[in-house]
C-alpha cells in the first residue's frame, strides 16, 4: 500500500466535510457567504446607478450652459475680491 491509497483515504473525509459546508443546511457557512456577496453586488450596483446619474445631469449641465453665451457686462471677475468693496 503507497501513498495514493492513504491519500485518497484522507480524501473521503476532507470531501465529505467540503460537501457538508456546502450544501449541509440553508445556514451553512458557504450559504451565508453567498448571500454576503449577493447583498454587496445590489450595493455596487445602485451605487452605480446612481454615479451614472449624476454623471449624465452633469454632462447635460455642462452643454447647456456652454451653449448659452456669456454676459460680460459686470465688475471683471479676475480678481474678485475687488468686485464688492470692502469695508475697512
Amino acid at each position: 500500500m503507497g501513498a495514493g491509497f492513504y491519500m485518497t483515504l484522507a480524501a473521503v473525509p476532507i470531501f465529505y466535510v467540503g460537501y457538508r459546508m456546502a450544501y449541509g443546511s440553508e445556514d451553512g457557512f458557504v450559504y451565508r457567504q453567498y448571500l454576503k456577496y449577493k447583498e454587496g453586488k445590489k450595493e455596487s450596483e445602485d451605487a452605480d446607478r446612481l454615479h451614472q446619474a449624476v454623471l449624465s445631469q452633469a454632462i447635460l449641465d455642462r452643454a447647456r450652459l456652454s451653449s448659452f453665451p456669456r454676459e460680460t457686462s459686470g465688475p471683471d471677475l479676475s480678481f474678485p475680491e475687488y468686485a464688492a468693496p470692502v469695508s475697512a
